[in-house]
């Protein structure tokens, strides 16, 4: 007598059945995951971007150039442009400020003078490069102070992460 060894067809065909389960109900978890991790940076960038403000509006105390509409301050080694002792809401302050580059991952966008949705005078739109609709809805929108004594402003989309 012959021992045959092996799967019949129909072990075979309720394995796929399993794995068809499996893989329906995980793709979506794992695809979803991108959006989460768009997400978890910008709110890094976020909290960066608060430190870095305490961080130089303490050096703006320190050099009295707090309430200043444009002044400067050092901070290891680069000069940060400030807007009444905050970080001013340009690319080049920020890349200063946080030693970032922007180009990688980030689009930014600038609005001088009057912004769309503020009374400040630098606005600055940080947007995900990955983000659907060139990350108009994962953004942050960081907008510097127009008067002295209230600090900036950060306000983070994430709707379509």
């Amino acid at each position: 007598m012959k021992i045959q060894s092996g799967f019949t067809l129909i072990e075979l065909v309720v394995v796929m059945i399993i794995l068809g389960i499996l893989a329906t109900t995980a793709i979506p978890k794992f695809t979803d995951m991108q959006s989460d991790a768009r997400e978890a940076s910008l709110q890094a960038l976020l909290g960066t971007l608060e430190s870095a403000n305490s961080l130089v509006y303490s050096k703006a105390i320190i050099d009295e150039q707090e309430e200043l509409e444009e002044g400067s301050v050092e901070v290891t080694g680069d000069s940060i442009i400030t807007t009444f002792g905050y970080i001013q809401g340009t690319e080049l302050a920020l890349n200063n400020a946080i030693d970032a580059d922007f180009d990688t991952l980030w689009i930014v966008t600038e609005y001088s003078g009057a912004a769309i949705d503020t009374d400040s005078t630098e606005n600055i739109y940080i947007s995900h490069s990955g983000a659907p609709n060139d990350g108009e809805n994962c953004r942050i929108n960081y907008q510097t102070p127009a008067v002295s004594g209230f600090p900036p402003e950060y306000i983070m989309t994430v709707s379509e992460c």
